[in-house]
């Protein structure tokens, strides 16, 4: 029988569970002399395009494959 929906059994359910990482990604920026820079380890790509982005002397961004 499984113990899975008993309830005083919440330690055997815990047991074994491997913590969620972060994932990490790779932004690209295209500066307007054509100059291309990689930033490794962002964790919120979307967010960190978007600021980049306000920066006049930037042309473009992008997450690298």
């Amino acid at each position: 029988m499984n113990n899975f929906l008993k309830l005083n059994s919440t330690v055997d359910f815990f047991k074994g569970v491997v913590p969620i990482k972060p994932v990490y990604y790779t932004v690209v920026v295209v500066y307007l002399d054509g100059f291309k820079k990689e930033y490794h380890g962002i964790e919120k790509p979307h967010q960190y395009i978007n600021k980049i982005k306000k920066n006049p002397k930037v042309k473009t961004a992008f997450i690298r494959d």
